[in-house]
């Protein structure tokens, strides 16, 4: 069984997009961001065989790892292959970050073992509660908005394009702190953020700026997908109250009229972050799993 892998870089957008954008799982994983600009990260290398897309990597563990083939082979399809694959080199085959609907298709049918990957599921939202912020359940979140503009009645957003992103870049400077650079992963983030800021026509993303007094303090950037608006990259400064949640308002509603969900990605088992997108009462979570075929 010969699956030839290579490195892609962020001129491979549109192939990419081409194998992954008929997925039903609204998984973060199988986004152009999530496998171009974590590419580095998780060593992803990638091979297309009968129209499908392989992509090879490690595990959070640092285990060579795959991640489920998407396009035209089914899951279990795609898993056998994976597992013919892995014999005729050695390796035991183990794919992560798989989708629970695939997991449990491919688990049906082959001998293997699963296991949830803890602090790696996707929130999920709709998109027109996202933009609304209705009912008591919201109402704190609600109330931050409206205490933003009220505080600050000079704000403004504006699509993200090639007349700001320079403010966008200096914005995610003045953001950035020893703290941060020092952790590994979030260390990646800032160099995964000026990628995507530097290639963001390419790989057709999309965004936006929001101002107080011309000054930028939030900045949203996503990418849309079948009926799901994924949120990659989220930032704000805490010195402008309920920044974080206008801009998360205001890019719902401004960029997602197309589409039934937002994807918020994972908490990473912060709990932080946790808390912060339990608090936007998700409609349901993606949860993944590792994959272990026998």
């Amino acid at each position: 069984m010969q699956l030839d892998f290579c490195r892609y870089t962020p001129a491979d957008a549109q192939s990419v997009r081409r194998y992954i954008s008929g997925q039903p799982y609204r998984s973060c994983d199988f986004t152009v961001a999530g496998l171009l600009l974590w590419a580095d990260y998780y060593g992803y290398e990638f091979a297309v065989r009968d129209d499908t897309l392989f992509v090879r990597g490690r595990a959070e563990d640092g285990r060579t790892a795959y991640l489920l083939p998407v396009g035209a082979m089914t899951p279990v399809q795609g898993a056998e292959v994976l597992r013919a694959y892995c014999r005729g080199r050695g390796e035991a085959p183990l794919l992560t970050f798989v989708p629970q609907e695939a997991a449990e298709a491919i688990a049906a049918r082959l001998p293997c073992r699963l296991e949830q990957q803890a602090g790696w599921s996707d929130y999920l939202y709709l998109r027109e509660k996202l933009a609304t912020l209705p009912g008591n359940a919201l109402h704190r979140k609600r109330n931050r908005v409206s205490k933003f503009m009220r505080e600050f009645p000079d704000y403004s957003f504006e699509r993200l394009g090639n007349a700001n992103l320079a403010d966008a870049r200096a914005l995610i400077a003045s953001l950035q702190t020893a703290e941060s650079l020092s952790d590994e992963r979030l260390a990646y983030e800032a160099k995964l953020i000026e990628t995507a800021l530097t290639c963001f026509s390419e790989l057709g993303f999309s965004g936006g700026l929001l101002r107080v007094g011309g000054q930028p303090v939030a900045l949203t950037v996503g990418d849309s997908m079948g009926d799901t608006l994924y949120v990659h990259i989220e930032k704000a400064s805490r010195a402008f109250e309920g920044a974080y949640e206008t801009v998360n308002l205001l890019f719902a509603s401004s960029f997602g009229a197309d589409v039934v969900y937002v994807n918020r990605e994972e908490d990473m088992g912060l709990e932080g972050l946790r808390q912060a997108k339990e608090g936007y009462c998700p409609e349901r979570m993606v949860h993944k799993f590792n994959l272990a075929l026998e």
